[in-house]
């Protein structure tokens, strides 16, 4: 065991997996940024992914004192053998408005030093089958997100950008269309609805999707892992496709704010 030393570790939303490697990045985020020892948590899939195996430090393993972080000021005067806590909070300005007692603290993800160390650490054990890419196309992702089952119903009205109409897709796939030009695209739908059939027709075009077997609580790392290996991101305001934005590098990562 040691003393004298402070922790930092971080909580959950009690979201789903992209909430809680949102979680995780944060926390190791703050921890290098002020060189201090971080207390891994596991949640679910983690045991999926390499870091959770190379963790020096994890919950239950440490008897320090608690307390919570308020403000990132926190972390400039420490007391020792303490365990600091992270709250959750998000990246997204909207839903930082949406829950103002949210910490608002502003993460460097262009940090090419973090950048590396986070795609190294957050890769799967175990090989991802990914879909097959046509040859000569442009590879696209589109994150379609609806809420069906764990969200409830009225995700589109309740917070329009997490799920945005499918007109926005649209536009954004047009966009694609034209920077890409002449060379084709190659477009794959990744979304926790239970029949995406339903979306490649509302889309009209053609695209690739799971035929059989999607859920919001199945194919989660080998669809994270695939969205990541594409050329081009679409996604809506959902951690799911945010941390894949922040772990890939693609040539466009459009959001319904921005493009990139």
């Amino acid at each position: 065991m040691l003393f004298s030393q402070s922790y930092l570790t971080y909580e959950f939303s009690g979201g789903r997996f992209g909430d809680n490697l949102l979680a995780f990045l944060h926390g190791f985020y703050l921890a290098e940024k002020y060189e201090l020892p971080l207390i891994y948590r596991p949640f679910p899939y983690s045991n999926q992914l390499q870091f959770h195996y190379h963790m020096p430090y994890r919950e239950g393993e440490i008897n320090a004192g608690y307390r919570l972080i308020e403000d990132e000021s926190d972390l400039l005067s420490l007391q020792e053998n303490v365990i600091y806590h992270l709250p959750y909070f998000s990246d997204f300005v909207g839903q930082q408005e949406i829950n103002p007692h949210w910490l608002d603290i502003k993460i460097d993800w262009d940090d090419p030093m973090i950048k590396e160390r986070i795609q190294s650490m957050v890769r799967p054990i175990f090989d991802v089958k990914t879909p097959q890419f046509k040859e000569g196309h442009i590879s696209v992702a589109l994150h379609i997100r609806r809420g069906k089952v764990f969200d409830g119903p009225g995700l589109m009205e309740r917070e329009p950008l997490k799920a945005p109409p499918i007109s926005y897709f649209l536009e954004a796939l047009q966009y694609v269309e034209d920077y890409f030009y002449p060379t084709p695209l190659d477009i794959h739908i990744f979304t926790d609805d239970p029949n995406p059939k339903e979306l490649a027709e509302e889309l009209g075009l053609e695209v690739s999707y799971r035929v059989s077997g999607n859920s919001h609580d199945r194919n989660v790392i080998e669809d994270f892992f695939s969205m990541i290996e594409m050329d081009v991101l679409i996604r809506s305001e959902s951690n799911f496709s945010y941390c894949a934005s922040l772990l890939g590098d693609y040539i466009l990562d459009i959001t319904p704010t921005s493009r990139r």
